[in-house]
């Protein structure tokens, strides 16, 4: 008998295996867009992986690695992507980054309108983005006002204050002036001219 007890060890080769973990990781250029131009370009910067998965959180995938991407809304809000990455014996690890859409203003305001009931440019009126508040006012030569709204889809059908018809006025060209304020809380001021076209 020995003091020390019962002594014994034992190797047993291959019992564990352990095998690498990818690490996900990628790139997104720019990291903020504008409502106009809502694009982005993915760049796969993992390490280790073999097959590489995007999840947008609108529930779009996309299953390579480095792709463009534009994303359908005109809502400013954020959005996530989630990256898996697999490596060639199952194991994984994600990240997720976000996205910013930003809002944005943008105003068109056509110079010339054919209010003949054709169903083409019938109405003057602005078109735009990002519009909080809007006021248009539309004079002729002299000065004297021929239309007015506060409201971006309405449009002037050339008549004079909305009396009468397209006939009871003149081919010429007319003066528009508009105040705008855009989701950013800035004002614009905005004068023009606009030909009616008989």
């Amino acid at each position: 008998m020995s003091d020390s007890g019962c002594v014994s060890s034992s190797t047993m080769p291959s019992l564990v295996n352990v095998y690498p973990v990818p690490v996900a990781n990628f790139n997104v250029t720019p990291e903020e867009v504008e409502i106009t131009t809502p694009m982005i370009e993915v760049e796969d910067r993992s390490i280790g992986a073999s097959t590489i998965k995007y999840i947008f959180n609108d529930g779009s995938i996309r299953n390579t690695p480095n792709f463009n991407y534009t994303f359908n809304t005109d809502v400013a809000k954020t959005v996530s992507i989630m990256q898996v990455a697999v490596n060639s014996y199952g194991c994984r690890d994600s990240i997720i980054k976000q996205i910013e859409i930003k809002p944005a203003y943008v105003i068109y305001v056509p110079n010339a309108f054919t209010p003949n009931s054709d169903g083409t440019n019938d109405g003057f009126k602005a078109v735009g983005v990002g519009i909080a508040t809007f006021k248009m006012q539309v004079f002729d030569r002299w000065g004297a006002l021929v239309f007015e709204t506060d409201d971006i889809n309405n449009a002037w059908d050339g008549s004079i204050k909305g009396k009468g018809d397209f006939e009871s006025t003149k081919q010429e060209v007319y003066v528009w002036k508009a105040q705008v304020t855009d989701v950013l809380s800035e004002k614009h001021s905005m004068i023009g001219h606009v030909t009616l076209l008989k």
